[in-house]
This record gives C-alpha cells, sequence and structure tokens, in this order.
C-alpha cells in the first residue's frame, strides 16, 4: 500500500483562536457552534485539495530577450483575454530574474489581468507564473 501524502491545512487567525479558546476552556460556545466551525475548515480543504492547477493556455518565452519577450506576451495575454480564457501559465525561467521581473511589470500593469501569482514546482515554480485574466 502506498505511503498516504501529509496534507498541511491553512486555517485563517480568527480560525485557530476560535479552537484554541475551545481546547483551553475559555470559550463563549457551544460544542455543536464549534462542531460547525470544523466542519467549515474540513469543507475547505477538500475543495482546496481537488483543485489542479489548470491552464487554458501557456507561453514559453525561454531564450528571448527582454524586447522581444514584452512583445510575445502583450501579443499573448491580449489573444488569450479576446478568447475568453481565464487561466494562463508563463513560463520565463529562473535565470538572473531579468525575464521574470520584465514579465510581472507587465502583468501588474495589464488591464486584462485579474491577478497573477508563482506557479506551484510542478508547473515550473518561481521560473513560471500563473495568470488568471478579467
Amino acid at each position: 500500500m502506498p505511503a498516504k501524502k501529509k496534507i498541511q491545512h491553512r486555517i485563517s487567525k480568527e480560525d485557530a483562536e476560535l479552537f484554541i479558546s475551545y481546547v483551553s476552556g475559555d470559550a463563549g460556545f457551544t460544542i455543536s457552534s464549534a462542531m460547525k466551525s470544523i466542519a467549515h475548515l474540513q469543507t475547505a480543504a477538500t475543495v482546496k485539495k481537488k483543485k489542479k492547477d489548470v491552464f487554458d493556455a501557456r507561453l514559453d518565452l525561454h531564450g528571448l530577450r527582454r524586447e522581444a519577450a514584452y512583445l510575445k506576451l502583450r501579443e499573448f495575454i491580449y489573444s488569450c483575454s479576446k478568447k475568453g480564457l481565464r487561466t494562463v501559465l508563463i513560463i520565463h525561467g529562473k535565470g538572473s530574474g531579468a525575464l521574470q521581473e520584465e514579465v510581472h511589470e507587465f502583468l501588474e500593469d495589464s488591464v486584462y489581468v485579474n491577478s497573477f501569482c508563482f506557479a506551484s514546482i510542478r508547473h515550473g515554480g518561481s521560473g513560471a507564473t500563473k495568470v488568471y485574466l478579467k
């Protein structure tokens, strides 16, 4: 039987304080309200666990200079937004960080971008950026 993965869950500070006050006996609430809070945390953790990185499109900028990468990126983001795509992956590599900096500066100023972050490790980590389009 394969070993089970250890799953780490992040909870809000408010939920953590609520749990600590319950365990220490300082709580001013019932066990049923604590159980509802725990059930909420379990549901959120389950949803987060099932969510996978799925990209509508990818752009690989490896080996390009900043100017060429900027032009490709601008066209790519515009095209994806026009097509109604919502989640895209931009692979810029790690290198000196110049290309990553160019990509992030463009994304910060783009009217088509809702938000962005580094990709998960399996998709390139800090060498790739996950972009959520409007």
